[in-house]
C-alpha cells in the first residue's frame, strides 16, 4: 500500500465538464516513470458529463462537488488534502510526457529557491504555446499571447517581450514573471507561505497572481522547457465560452487592481473602460461566429434532408 510519506507530488486537477479530456490526462499521469510517488486528486465542480466515471481509475481520488466553486478555490481545497512537498497544478485537458515529473522534480530539487516551474506546453499540432510571460502592461492587450497582432506578426519585438516562449531560441531554463496554471509545478512550502491561490479569482489570471505573490516573497518563477506537455487549449472551458470570456476580463481587471504598477492603478477606471470595450468586442465576434456557424450548419442539415 502506498504510504503518504512516500508521496512526492500531489497532482491537483479541477474538472468542469471536461471528462472526455480528464480520462486521457489521468492515463498519462499513471504512465509517469514516477507514478508511484504521486497522488492524483480530482475535484469535480458539479459537471454534467458523468465525471464519476473516472472514480474507478487506479490511484484516483475523486471529490465530487455540489457546485462550481471555480479554479483557485478548487485547487486550495485539494491542496489541503495532501502533504507532499510538491504540488502539480494541472488542467484536465493536458497530457504529460512519460518523464515529465522526473525531469521537473530533479530541476526543482537542484534549485531550492524555485517556487514555481512551468514546462514547454504544446498544442496538439506541436505548436509552442505562450505559457511563460511578462506581467501585464499597456502592450499586453495589443501584443499578448492571443492578440490579433501577435497572431499576424508572431516574431515582432513587442510580442517577444510579452510572451517569453516566443523569444526562447533554445530549451534552456529562463526566469520569467509567470507561467501558465495549465501545468505548473509548485513547491508546497512556497504555496503555503503565500496562502495558496487567491479565491477572489473564479477563473483566469489566478496563475499570474500566484506567481506575483511568490516573487514578492523572494521565490523564483522559472520556465523550464525540457519536459513537455500537450495542452488542448480551451478544452476544459468550451462548455460555456461566453462565461469564460466574461471571467477572463473580470479577472484581468482584478489582477491590475491587486498587482498593477502605481501608474496602472492610478488609471484603473480607464483600464476598466478599455477592458469593457475589449469584452464587448470579443463577445460580439464570438456571438457572430456562433450565428454564422449555426447558419452554415442549418444549411448543411437542410441539404441532407433533401437527399
Amino acid at each position: 500500500m502506498q504510504s503518504r510519506q512516500d508521496i512526492l507530488i500531489d497532482v491537483l486537477l479541477v474538472n468542469y465538464n471536461s471528462t472526455q479530456f480528464l480520462r486521457q490526462c489521468l492515463i498519462s499521469l499513471s504512465g509517469q516513470d514516477s507514478a508511484g510517488r504521486m497522488r492524483l486528486l480530482v475535484r469535480d465542480n458539479a459537471s454534467q458529463d458523468r465525471a464519476e466515471a473516472v472514480r474507478g481509475m487506479p490511484g484516483v481520488d475523486l471529490i465530487q462537488g455540489k457546485e462550481n466553486i471555480g479554479f483557485g478555490r478548487g485547487i486550495n481545497s485539494l491542496a489541503r488534502l495532501g502533504q507532499a512537498p510538491y504540488l502539480l497544478l494541472l488542467n484536465p485537458d493536458c497530457i504529460l510526457q512519460a518523464d515529465f515529473c522526473d525531469l521537473s522534480l530533479s530541476y526543482m530539487e537542484a534549485n531550492p529557491r524555485i517556487g514555481a516551474l512551468g514546462p514547454l506546453i504544446l498544442d496538439p499540432d506541436g505548436k509552442v504555446q505562450g505559457s511563460a510571460r511578462k506581467f501585464p502592461s499597456v502592450l499586453t492587450g495589443l501584443f499578448g499571447r492571443s492578440s490579433l497582432l501577435s497572431r499576424l506578426l508572431p516574431g515582432n519585438a513587442a510580442t517577444r517581450r510579452e510572451v517569453l516562449t516566443n523569444a526562447a531560441i533554445s530549451r534552456e531554463p529562463m526566469p520569467c514573471d509567470w507561467v501558465s496554471g495549465a501545468c505548473m509545478l509548485v513547491r508546497r512550502e512556497a504555496f503555503d507561505q503565500v496562502g495558496g491561490m487567491d479565491e477572489d479569482y473564479f477563473l483566469f489570471w489566478e496563475d499570474a497572481d500566484l506567481c506575483a505573490r511568490l516573487k514578492q516573497k523572494g521565490w523564483q518563477v522559472v520556465y523550464y522547457p525540457v519536459p513537455t506537455v500537450m495542452h488542448q487549449v480551451g478544452g476544459s472551458r468550451r462548455s460555456n465560452m461566453i462565461r469564460s470570456i466574461w471571467h477572463f476580463h473580470r479577472s484581468a481587471l482584478l489582477w491590475l487592481k491587486k498587482h498593477g504598477t502605481p501608474a496602472q492603478r492610478a488609471f484603473l477606471p480607464a483600464w476598466a473602460l478599455l477592458l469593457g470595450l475589449r469584452l464587448a468586442a470579443v463577445m460580439t465576434v464570438h456571438v457572430a461566429r456562433l450565428a454564422w456557424l449555426g447558419l452554415f450548419s442549418g444549411k448543411e442539415n437542410s441539404r441532407e434532408g433533401t437527399r
